[in-house]
């Protein structure tokens, strides 16, 4: 974060903060709205067209692209991803990293 015994710099830096709260409840909707989805859903093009092409977090910075369409296509990949997106995680958060890690 840097130093902010500088009024200046800390008037920035909680600037930045307020900026960013539009963004986090942007992201906290679309998880909350993912989260609905049951698994048929889940595996849809549709579904996954959302959230792999439709949404800014998975978006690049202007003028990246890469193009997702075979995994949007995948029946199988589609189906193994809204699987593993239901398991239960860990409340324990090494326990979590674990979890998530065995996904990969």
């Amino acid at each position: 974060m840097g130093d902010l015994s500088d009024i200046k710099r800390l008037r920035r830096a909680c600037e930045e903060v307020e900026d960013g709260s539009e963004w986090h409840e942007y992201i906290l909707d679309l998880l909350q709205d993912v989260r609905k989805h049951t698994r048929e859903e889940r595996e849809s093009e549709e579904f996954h067209n959302l959230i792999w092409d439709e949404n800014p977090i998975s978006s690049l910075k202007p003028g990246g692209d890469i193009n997702v369409d075979q995994a949007i296509f995948h029946k199988e990949l589609r189906s193994w991803l809204a699987e593993e997106s239901l398991r239960e995680l860990p409340d324990d958060p090494q326990k979590r990293l674990v979890a998530l890690e065995a996904i990969s």
